[in-house]
């Protein structure tokens, strides 16, 4: 909706500005021309204040926002360090063994088979050894 209204603004204000050129060209004469200095006078301190004056105050208020920001990132940094601290002790509890595995489910039908077979070869292997 405003990107509508801003296109009909502008397209007012080039007609407009063409209307003014126009009388200009049929009658010689410059219109407005008070205006027109004025406004001459105006873009030339707009375009001192946005060589000159803006970046330094651009610069001012970024590392004003710099500055707040500063703490809570140190803060978030320190916190993510903490839990992948927290999470490299757990990880390497689990490799040394003083983890417990804890299985959610029951083992694949294949690796049942697996066991069982395992399981009933070392009874006949030791079935077959002589006491």
């Amino acid at each position: 909706m405003w990107a509508i209204i801003l296109f009909a603004v502008s397209l007012v204000g080039l007609l407009i500005f063409f209307f003014f050129k126009y009388r200009e060209i049929e009658h010689g004469s410059e219109a407005l021309s008070r205006v027109r200095s004025h406004a001459d006078t105006l873009v030339s301190e707009g375009e001192v204040f946005v060589k000159h004056k803006a970046p330094v105050i651009g610069a001012r208020v970024s590392q004003r926002a710099f500055d707040h920001a500063r703490p809570h990132i140190k803060n978030a940094g320190n916190t993510l360090i903490q839990l992948l601290g927290k999470r490299l002790l757990n990880i390497i509890a689990m490799v040394k063994g003083k983890g417990i595995v804890q299985r959610d489910k029951q083992a694949s039908p294949f690796l049942q088979d697996v066991a069982r077979d395992k399981k009933e070869r070392s009874e006949n292997n030791n079935s077959d050894l002589p006491a």
